[in-house]
């Protein structure tokens, strides 16, 4: 449990386009199970670099150009943690989750900076993802009682 706040995207960086079309195809309810909730669309307009840290520890330096584009989530922490925790069984190739602390997210969100553009997301509603997704954990609930 805990709030997080994630940028999403996929390695290759030229097939965000597909992974902008799945999320908005899972649609508002499957997010809304799972708990994080894709909310906006963030292209930077300057470029960015810095180093994710885990548990204190320097893993590894990023950096993304101008026009580099993620989803921005925000929600539960748990299912952030890992791809299969936001898409389930429909985790794209190349997946990469980065958390917000690891970002110049103060730069990026506020108005005055011009660091990056920011987009709402519309997401469908009652996808059969969703259906899907319920019905595969009320299986899972039924066989555990």
């Amino acid at each position: 449990m805990g709030y997080q706040e994630s940028f999403v995207r996929l390695y290759d960086s030229n097939k965000f386009e597909e992974l902008l079309q799945l999320t908005k195809d899972l649609g508002a309810e499957f997010f809304e199970y799972s708990g994080a909730k894709p909310v906006e669309i963030i292209t930077l307009k300057k470029a960015i670099k810095g180093t994710l840290f885990h548990q204190g520890h320097r893993m590894v330096n990023y950096s993304f150009p101008v026009g580099e584009k993620f989803i921005y989530f925000v929600g539960d922490r748990s299912p952030q943690r890992n791809s299969r925790g936001l898409f389930h069984n429909k985790v794209p190739e190349g997946l990469e989750i980065y958390f917000s602390e690891c970002f110049p997210t103060t730069k990026i969100f506020d108005s005055k900076s011009r660091y990056a553009d920011h987009e709402a997301l519309e997401l469908n509603s009652n996808s059969a993802a969703y259906q899907e997704l319920k019905k595969i954990t009320e299986c899972e609930t039924n066989a555990v009682n």
